[in-house]
């Protein structure tokens, strides 16, 4: 009967010690006395805490980012260099590591006596008078807990098995839509990069998650996306993996950084800790350069809620994109119309501005053909006003664009943000001229993108 008590209570002391929190061990009932002498010695219960330690230490080393070549032979360089994992931090910059670890020595409980002519009876009668004079079992204290996560509701970096988990090869088999097999032209690669380059920077203006687990989860997540699309591509398409003027490439490569970026937007940190390439040392004595790092505190704005993050960033995206072609095109005949800063033109000139921007899409390679029409014409909020194109509701059309299976396949995952590039364009092209979109909503039928939106 004693040994099945003592054998309870071991268990009991074992299953404590398996939890996270070790103030669990403090809070266990305290023995009968008659059982304390056969209790299990304190450095036993050191070394199954010391087991437990060790599994979990191995379980967060093998969920770490590795940065290491040996580790990584199969990754590309990204866009800012690769850099060591993540370290969260609390509201104060503290940084916190994903496991515990003690070497301290004097945290050890101490171990019993190995004298061989000492009695093992002798021992335990000792430990069971102290531990009855105290009326509390000798357990260590528990080792302070610093793997705690201090941001909540954070993205957590990607895993491989997750990306290409079973749920993720059921959604690429069964509801992801197949590529069409239709020729596109190619595209211009400046304009290509730009489309790519606008994205990603606009992710790393809202500050929403360290860029350096972006570049590893876009690696991860285009990785285990590419040789499903590949396969329904077919060898016929001669697809050119890293050719960004490719269509074919095109097409995968934004599906990706858009999974990428919804996932990373839709759970963002507050703070974190990023590593930020400062300059390049060039090492004579082995011809070679050396990426050097810092590590920064980045805090976002948390007065953005996350509909305004996701707004922020498609303003960025067209931003940079009619920037750039008012810059390209500007001093050229295929200029965009110049509509004077919020000076809410009529229908006519807004016309001719989103048709001559469809155009330029064209000229970019972006797709075979492209135009813009009115769709239903207003007189404007006011009704004596023969002028405001308020209430108008046009339309874009591109025949082929390099974005027709990522677009279709990023509404079938209902993604909040898309690659309608043309679609952000024209925002902000309308946000210049005084108009804002009130709805807007885009369709793929027949190989064509139709994007929809009224002025306001």
């Amino acid at each position: 009967m004693r040994r099945r008590i003592l054998v309870s209570f071991c268990l009991s002391v074992l299953c404590a010690l398996l939890v996270d929190d070790g103030a669990a061990v403090d809070a266990l009932p305290h023995p009968p006395s008659s059982i304390i002498a056969a209790a299990p010695a304190p450095g036993f219960i050191a070394a199954a805490r010391g087991c437990r330690s060790s599994s979990r230490d191995a379980s967060s080393h093998r969920r770490a980012y590795r940065t290491s070549s040996d580790n990584y032979d199969d990754v590309p360089r990204p866009m800012i260099g690769s850099s060591p994992p993540r370290r969260r931090v609390d509201a104060r910059g503290n940084g916190s590591t994903s496991h515990a670890h003690h070497d301290d020595p004097d945290d050890d409980p101490p171990s019993p006596s190995t004298n061989c002519n000492s009695s093992r009876r002798r021992w335990l009668s000792s430990m069971a008078s102290v531990a009855t004079s105290s009326g509390t079992m000798l357990l260590p204290s528990a080792p302070p807990i610093t793997h705690r996560k201090t941001v909540a509701s954070a993205a957590m970096p990607l895993d491989a098995d997750i990306v290409d988990g079973l749920p993720a090869r059921v959604e690429r088999a069964i509801f992801r839509p197949r590529p069409a097999r239709v020729l596109r032209p190619r595209m211009n690669l400046d304009f290509a990069v730009l489309l790519m380059r606008s994205s990603y920077d606009a992710i790393d203006d809202i500050d929403v998650v360290p860029m350096d687990q972006f570049q590893r989860d876009f690696f991860l997540i285009r990785r285990a996306e590419y040789e499903s699309y590949a396969d329904a591509i077919g060898p016929g398409n001669m697809m050119m993996q890293g050719d960004l003027a490719d269509p074919n490439y095109f097409d995968f490569i934004s599906f990706a950084q858009y999974v990428t970026i919804n996932r990373e937007i839709d759970d963002p940190l507050n703070v974190f800790e990023e590593k930020r390439p400062v300059d390049v040392v060039y090492a004579e004595d082995v011809d070679e350069t050396t990426q050097r790092f810092d590590t920064v505190v980045v805090r976002r704005d948390t007065s953005l809620n996350l509909d305004d993050l996701r707004r922020r960033h498609t303003e960025l995206v067209g931003e940079a994109i009619l920037d750039r072609l008012i810059d390209t095109f500007g001093d050229t005949a295929s200029a965009i119309p110049k509509i004077e800063p919020r000076s809410r033109p009529n229908s006519s000139c807004i016309l001719a501005s989103i048709r001559q921007m469809a155009k330029l899409f064209v000229i970019s390679g972006f797709a075979w053909d492209g135009d813009a029409s009115m769709i239903e014409r207003t007189t404007g909020i006011d009704e004596n006003s023969k002028t405001d194109a308020a209430g108008t509701i046009f339309s874009i059309t591109f025949t082929s664009p390099a974005t027709l299976w990522s677009g279709q396949s990023l509404r079938a995952k209902n993604a909040a943000l898309t690659n309608d590039f043309a679609l952000k364009t024209v925002r902000e092209l309308m946000s210049r001229a005084g108009y804002g979109i009130a709805k807007s909503s885009v369709k793929y039928e027949n190989f064509r993108e139709i994007s929809t939106f009224t002025l306001i």
